[in-house]
């Protein structure tokens, strides 16, 4: 799951998979409001989970992404 996750991360920040790393801070690469509108929908379309965008605005590393999407509902 990690790697498919760090490679749809980065599809969505429009950045290289080798650029995203779990101890990236978001903050670091393109991080925006569209950016997390665009993690909020796929963690639903993919992952198939509702995580609220100010959840998501609260990671501050690519992992606590991560860690958002294994957390059991």
């Amino acid at each position: 799951m990690k790697k498919e996750f760090l490679a749809n991360l980065a599809e969505i920040l429009e950045v290289k998979e080798t650029d995203i790393t779990p101890d990236m801070k978001l903050g670091e690469k393109v991080w925006d409001s569209l950016a997390l509108l665009a993690v909020a929908a796929a963690f639903d379309s993919i992952y198939d989970k509702v995580i609220p965008v100010k959840t998501i605005g609260k990671c501050n590393t690519v992992q606590e992404l991560l860690d958002l999407v294994e957390e059991d509902d």
